[in-house]
């Protein structure tokens, strides 16, 4: 190829790469930049680029925060922990379940001191009864005797049950309670609760908590915690007293508006000792209780009713106890009657057994607590 040629397509080359106008200047867009810079104006529309303002979607955000907290407050009632209400509050609105959840829990965490006194065989006993280990027969009052006391307390409901709400001397807990009822034979039994509330939540009308504090009794302090639940229709009021750090007593209160039932359940060293359940009914100012106890090995069941003869408290219970380990099913009537000489020193059970017209008496300690200090400052009492 010639010089002259090769000149021309390399002159060709440079011309396909440079414009035939020169570029102009936009001022105006310069301008703008520079205004920009100064946060002083926006670019102008037909230059301006999508940008995201992280300041004004942290504030969005914040709000649409804020908005929704004040809606949960508001619309489903709970309650923020430095506006819980006092435990005497809660008691107020559930005044008749609770206490009597407080009551029962109470009565059957065991006396010190509960001991078999005597076992006296009057008649030979009925050969559905087993010896253990060449021990004494077993006696249909083993798994009714821990229930006694609250059975006192259900019975003289119709006395009065009266909760005192009185000044807390524990910084701890808010609200100081004393529960009293009348036993068998007329004489205050008092339980003694401190406690507040933990959790409270509010829905419409219904209201759903928990509570923390301690049931005082014999001169010792039982941790004890409470809640109640709404599930549908049915409400469930649960209280738990630990006796030590394995074993405790639970008490399930569940009621809607046909029927109520409760549930009793010992657990010793994180095992099921018992389970039960109690159902009361009182009509025409009779009580009957009905009461079912149930472990791994036995299925009992009595129906107690009260009365007095020749002038002393008795109760009358029918029973039909089934053991599953020896197959056998075995069924009979008590006479319960409460004994008390303060000449004699005795205050006991006097229980006379009989099966297929043979009967037996046993006694046991009468196991009541008479722990009260006759505190004068009464705040408030409910009368149940």
């Amino acid at each position: 190829m010639r010089k002259k040629e090769i000149k021309q397509q390399i002159q060709s080359e440079i011309d396909a790469y440079i414009p035939n106008t020169p570029p102009k200047m936009d001022y105006a867009y310069i301008k703008a930049l520079r205004e920009q810079e100064d946060k002083s104006v926006a670019l102008p529309k037909k230059h301006s680029a999508k940008t995201f303002n992280l300041r004004l979607a942290f504030s969005v955000l914040l709000m649409a925060v804020v908005a929704a907290s004040v809606w949960f407050l508001t619309d489903t009632g709970k309650t923020p922990p430095h506006k819980l209400p006092k435990g005497s509050e809660v008691l107020a609105e559930d005044k008749d379940v609770l206490a009597l959840s407080f009551l029962s829990n109470a009565a059957m965490i065991p006396n010190q001191g509960d001991e078999f006194i005597n076992h006296n065989l009057s008649l030979n006993v009925n050969n559905n009864y087993h010896l253990l280990n060449n021990a004494l027969p077993i006696s249909p009052m083993d798994q009714l005797k821990p229930f006694l006391n609250l059975i006192e307390s259900i019975i003289t409901q119709s006395n009065g049950t009266v909760v005192e709400i009185l000044p807390s001397d524990r910084a701890e807990y808010d609200t100081y309670i004393e529960v009293t009822s009348i036993d068998l034979v007329g004489n205050p039994v008092v339980y003694k609760m401190y406690y507040h509330v933990t959790q409270y939540e509010k829905f419409d009308d219904e209201t759903i908590y928990q509570i923390e504090g301690i049931i005082h009794k014999n001169g010792i302090d039982y941790p004890m915690y409470g809640k109640k639940e709404i599930e549908e229709d049915e409400t469930t009021i649960t209280m738990r007293s630990m006796l030590n750090t394995t074993s405790y007593i639970e008490t399930v209160y569940e009621f809607d508006q046909e029927e109520s039932e409760y549930y009793i359940k010992y657990i010793e060293h994180n095992k099921t000792v018992y389970e039960s359940q109690l159902e009361i009914e009182i009509e025409n100012d009779e009580i009957e209780i009905s009461l079912e106890i149930y472990n791994q090995n036995k299925l009992a069941k009595y129906e107690l009713n009260y009365e007095t003869e020749d002038g002393r408290p008795l109760i009358e219970i029918e029973f039909e106890i089934e053991d599953f380990n020896l197959n056998t099913k075995t069924s009979g009537e008590m006479k319960v009657f409460v004994t008390i000489d303060q000449i004699a020193n005795l205050n006991q059970y006097d229980v006379f057994i009989t099966i297929e017209d043979e009967t037996y008496e046993e006694r046991y300690d009468r196991d009541i607590d008479d722990d009260d200090d006759d505190d004068d400052d009464d705040d408030l009492a409910y009368l149940l």
